[in-house]
């Protein structure tokens, strides 16, 4: 990991709940041997107050950090909401007036969308501040267009995400002699938000159970709101939906052992996300790992992603396009083995976790 090891203090957001972005900086900090320090910004409450004081103990204890202990760099994780920026404020202001450097980790799909809505005298605050980071992190080429009209190439990094350590239980070629044998097992694998198309999947499950096709869903996530649906309405629209439907199993949140079975268990992984932070699942990358044919939207980054070779990419808010997908994956089992034990190969090479701390702290180790 490079011969420095600087002290840095990491800014970020810990699990619960359990999120792409929480995952992986929980990896950085946890896995860093250098010496460290931490605050943790997720946010004591959803209410506006709670947000607030979170912002509050954020500046009060970078501050308390910066005066009384040693910081050699900064490492931040990014808003995605304008409300969330606050604390970006309060840490690239004294990161600057302190003279120490920052790294900002971009997780999410929206941020330039966000600045380039916001008022002006505020727009123009964040502005200036991010053009002063040392390095900015996205997860894709791609997505460096979310700070190039900031920042200058050079400092621009692309580190991809990663899948979870306890996949590599599964051997490489797990796939080759499996095959799609018995009922098609679909799985989800994300919190259970209505723009991650949750609904959707179900509907079509439905569909192809009502035309006695063999199939099954087995669904893991908690259940979280957004602008379509409430954290209530998923959870009571879903529940009816696992009393109706033997097919359908539901597991609450996995980890570990549970997260290992859940993936070994499926054929099909689908994601038809049209969530409006979207970037790169880890959950995808973690399907990939395992050896499962990934099924995902052609939406914003996950392109990127998702190939020819790794799987389909359906039509946003289409429960016709996720059901002609499934008969193509029943209707093509060889192929789609081809393309499981590809999955499996290239997640191996690409999206180790390994491979991703390495890149992360040899920035951390650069002058």
């Amino acid at each position: 990991m490079g011969n420095k090891r600087r002290e840095v203090l990491f800014i970020g957001t810990f699990s619960p709940p359990i999120t792409g972005q929480s995952l992986a900086f929980e990896a950085s900090y946890f896995n860093y041997k250098g010496p460290k320090n931490r605050i943790d910004k997720t946010p004591i409450s959803h209410s506006s107050l709670g947000k607030l004081a979170t912002h509050l103990v954020v500046a009060f204890k970078l501050l308390y950090t910066l005066l009384f202990k040693k910081v050699d760099k900064v490492y931040m994780t990014c808003f995605s909401t304008i409300e969330g920026s606050l604390s970006d404020v309060i840490v690239l202001f004294l990161c600057h007036f302190f003279r120490k450097k920052a790294i900002v980790h971009l997780h999410g799909s929206n941020f330039r969308d966000v600045i380039e809505k916001t008022a002006r005298p505020y727009r123009w605050i964040l502005v200036q501040l991010y053009r002063r980071v040392d390095k900015a992190i996205v997860l894709s080429e791609n997505m460096r267009e979310q700070f190039d009209f900031l920042l200058p190439t050079g400092k621009i990094e692309v580190i991809s995400n990663f899948c979870d350590p306890v996949l590599e239980a599964i051997p490489v070629n797990y796939r080759e002699s499996k095959g799609l044998t018995g009922n098609l097992k679909i799985g989800y694998l994300s919190n259970l938000i209505y723009s991650k198309g949750i609904l959707h999947v179900v509907e079509a499950v439905e569909s192809l159970l009502d035309e006695g096709v063999n199939i099954e869903l087995h669904v893991a996530g908690k259940y979280m709101g957004d602008s379509y649906m409430s954290e209530n309405e998923i959870r009571d629209t879903f529940k009816v939906k696992l009393e109706e439907r033997p097919q359908i199993k539901y597991y609450n949140v996995v980890a570990g052992e549970e997260k290992l079975q859940f993936y070994k268990n499926i054929d099909v992984f689908v994601l038809p996300t049209f969530y409006l932070h979207e970037a790169q699942p880890l959950s995808i990358i973690e399907a990939m790992r395992a050896g499962c044919v990934i099924v995902s939207t052609d939406y914003k980054y996950i392109p990127d992603l998702v190939s020819p070779k790794n799987g389909y990419l359906v039509e946003i808010d289409s429960v016709d396009s996720l059901c002609k997908i499934f008969r193509h994956i029943l209707n093509n089992s060889a192929l789609c083995r081809d393309i499981q034990c590809y999955n499996a190969g290239i997640a191996v090479k690409e999206f180790s976790l390994e491979k991703h701390l390495f890149k992360l702290y040899s920035i951390f180790a650069a002058d």
